[in-house]
């Protein structure tokens, strides 16, 4: 399908199917024609376009049908085949045409059935609702219209073994509330902008490799503030982002991001870290544009892979990958690794000394720096503000190591001491998963009738934990984090 401009979509299928057709009539000539074999729709609707007898659809959760037009007889309740997705077509139509909701349920689904159709069906609603992955107590909103661009964001491979690749996200350039016009300087508010991205749905105490790689966690969409992914992958994994700008129309955002809503909400897929994976699941959403552009599908399966093809299809654009430079709409955001290395290496060379990043980080204890500190001020007769901030650098680093480490140990904690806390902890992990949050929802984007009801549970499994932490663990955490507090505060008092 070539790209056409919004109102070539409704005069054409104006044409096609007349004035005053009536609905069944407009279903049956979809059917006869076979739209429902359309790549577009396919991918819409999360349908794997294998070969025709083994299309399946990827979503776990399915429509249920309304069994307002379709037979009973005709329904197929495998998710396999050509004539289970002719079921799910017919039922994905007759919401279409039938529930009024369905246009604020199902955003990208509702654009593609109105330029199919000619109609012009909409959604009063103008805002989208969402929660952020780190917490699930506050419904946020995002109005479409202040989307200024989309980007794919490469975050470069980790140490853990599901990170060996990279990890594929979108970063939607959001502008201010106070941005009367959508342009560049949107870019700097960061504060507004949002990353989505796929990840396994882990409900158990460490992720399991075995189950990552057979499929056993739910594949789902997590949303993320760009502070929060300058945490976790610049300043605490210490691993660099490489952006790339997607040239995207006004028509492809609205597809893009109503797809991203509808699968936030609605989708539930089996997570693989070689074949259905962050990347694919990503591609197959930025799918859409590529169908739309060059009537074919993204097919990459890493996140390096699919940001080179992104580059390539969407963009025109050869580039060196290992080479990307502020052009050709790319940029990268260096993590803070060299900053902290270099900042051991002043010390060491204004005192010489021979400190290892590592080591004074990663394994010496507050106090150990703090002695330090207090040694070379002593010593050199120095009270230097530039020695304070390199000192604070350090402890901010360390105390980041330390909180994870703290965490795993908490955890273990509790599992060790009880059985009873160790299925206490689970159905905690449980409970707090997602997934089980949304069977409250009938499909699609929820009414705000239905968000009035979805209370989360997750972000009391902090506090719940800590609750039944043994007296020694609580006074060894407690007495580790006043430490770091300390030496925080002595290294960023003025003189």
């Amino acid at each position: 399908m070539k790209p056409v401009h919004t109102f070539l979509f409704f005069f054409y299928a104006q044409m096609s199917f007349g004035v005053g057709v009536n609905f069944e009539q407009i279903m049956e000539k979809m059917i006869n024609e076979k739209n429902y074999l359309d790549a577009l729709y396919l991918t819409l609707t999360s349908w794997e376009e294998k070969k025709v007898n083994r299309q399946y659809s990827k979503n776990v959760k399915v429509l249920k049908s309304r069994n307002t037009y379709i037979n009973k007889n005709e329904l197929q309740l495998e998710r396999r085949g050509v004539k289970a997705l002719l079921s799910h077509y017919k039922m994905t139509l007759d919401y279409y045409f039938n529930d009024k909701e369905f246009s604020c349920r199902m955003p990208a689904l509702n654009m593609y059935f109105n330029y199919k159709t000619g109609l012009n069906k909409k959604c009063n609603e103008k805002k989208l609702p969402y929660i952020l992955s780190s917490d699930r107590e506050h419904l946020r909103t995002l109005r479409p219209e202040k989307i200024y661009s989309i980007e794919y964001v490469l975050a470069d491979e980790g140490e853990a073994f599901m990170s060996r690749w990279g990890h594929s996200m979108l970063r939607i350039v959001v502008c201010a509330p106070f941005r009367i016009k959508n342009n560049e300087k949107c870019l700097e508010d960061t504060s507004y902008h949002l990353f989505f991205s796929f990840r396994g749905d882990v409900t158990d105490q460490n992720i399991n490799s075995l189950k990552g790689l057979i499929g056993t966690y739910k594949s789902r969409i997590y949303i993320h503030t760009f502070e929060e992914i300058k945490s976790e992958y610049i300043e605490g994994e210490l691993r660099d982002l490489k952006s790339l700008e997607l040239n995207l129309s006004y028509y492809e955002k609205e597809l893009v991001v109503g797809k991203i809503f509808q699968d936030f909400w609605g989708y539930e897929g089996s997570y693989k870290f070689l074949n259905q994976n962050c990347a694919t699941e990503m591609a197959d959403i930025l799918s859409i544009v590529s169908i739309l552009r060059a009537g074919k599908r993204l097919e990459s399966f890493t996140p390096k892979g699919l940001f080179e093809e992104l580059g390539n299809t969407l963009n025109n654009t050869n580039f060196d990958f290992q080479n990307i430079q502020d052009n050709d709409g790319t940029y990268k955001i260096s993590s803070k690794l060299n900053w902290y290395k270099n900042t051991i290496t002043k010390i060491n060379n204004t005192f010489d000394l021979d400190l290892d990043f590592e080591q004074v980080t990663g394994q010496w204890s507050p106090q150990h720096r703090k002695e330090l500190f207090e040694k070379l001020v002593t010593k050199h007769k120095i009270q230097d503000i530039l020695l304070k901030s390199h000192f604070l650098i350090l402890e901010k680093r360390a105390q980041f190591l330390t909180l994870k480490k703290m965490k795993k140990l908490l955890i273990e904690d509790i599992v060790s001491r009880d059985e009873s806390l160790n299925n206490k902890m689970m159905e905690l992990l449980n409970l707090g998963s997602f997934s089980n949050q949304l069977k409250q929802i009938e499909y699609g984007i929820p009414t705000s009738k239905e968000l009035e009801k979805f209370k989360s549970i997750r972000s009391h499994l902090s506090s719940s934990l800590f609750l039944h932490m043994s007296e020694e663990m609580k006074n060894i955490f407690h007495a580790v984090n006043k430490q770091h507090q300390i030496n925080i505060k002595i290294f960023t008092e003025q003189n």
